[in-house]
């Protein structure tokens, strides 16, 4: 084991002094002392490609050695595995990958990095996360993120969702909105079966609903409903003073009797 961890060690510091310029104590060191905490170092004091920065650097081309072509698609381009023994077998528990999507042409280069971990009899565990690198879209529990910058497979727990929006519904009390009358209002219902403005069930279920959009909407039907009140108010008010009205005069009337 000591021997194939020398050569491996002489080996990649040849690697490295290849490609390094102007460095000196350029080196990785795998370190496996009392077979306690072994560890990949990566030393630089100069650093590499005059970048200042050691890497890892993984290349994976299509065609052969001696003429290279271009990355095709559904090529896995590299991994880091992380495994542990289970008492029968070495157990591959986790991955983190790069594959691509596509094949690679100047100014292409579809991938996507997936985060494996966990899972009973998989190799390498589930893709819990991956991230798109042509779209840059992150998926939770699933690869498939449509147009959407995150998409999580299941619930979310949080304390606070802050939604930003670009306009909300206080237009509603300016003088110049026009409200609906509730005529006009039963008669959409009856003849949609929903409030107007208001997204069906169907399409509900087919496209789901924008937060900040569907918020601005219901706070739109509130502020009516509210206007729709006071209008009421106002009429039970008058209906009220009418009938007061009524009553004096009916006193009146019997008084004169």
């Amino acid at each position: 084991m000591k021997r194939i961890l020398n050569s491996l060690l002489l080996a990649v510091i040849i690697h490295v002094s290849c490609y390094s310029q102007q460095t000196f104590e350029d080196q990785i060191k795998i370190n496996q002392s009392e077979n306690k905490y072994p560890s990949l170092r990566i030393t630089t004091r100069q650093g590499l490609f005059n970048g200042g920065h050691p890497h890892l650097y993984f290349l994976n081309t299509g065609g052969d050695f001696t003429t290279p072509a271009s990355t095709p698609a559904g090529r896995l381009l590299g991994t880091i595995i992380y495994s542990g023994y289970d008492g029968a077998s070495n157990v591959q528990i986790g991955r983190i990958a790069v594959a691509t999507t596509g094949e690679f042409s100047p100014g292409n280069y579809p991938a996507r990095m997936d985060f494996k971990i966990g899972g009973t009899g998989t190799c390498c565990g589930i893709t819990r996360m991956s991230i798109d690198g042509v779209t840059g879209n992150v998926g939770i529990g699933t690869t498939n993120t449509g147009s959407h910058k995150l998409a999580v497979e299941g619930s979310i727990g949080s304390r606070q969702v802050v939604v930003q929006t670009g306009n909300w519904s206080d237009f509603v009390f300016e003088k110049e909105y026009q409200l609906p009358s509730l005529a006009e209002v039963e008669n959409h219902i009856q003849e949609h079966g929903h409030l107007s403005e208001i997204p069906s069930e169907e399409e509900v279920i087919k496209n789901g609903i924008d937060l900040g959009e569907m918020d601005a909407k219901l706070l739109q039907k509130i502020e009516e409903l509210t206007l729709y009140t006071i209008q009421q108010e106002k009429e039970i008010r008058r209906l009220q003073s009418v009938e007061k009205r009524l009553d004096d005069l009916e006193k009146l009337l019997k008084s004169k009797k």
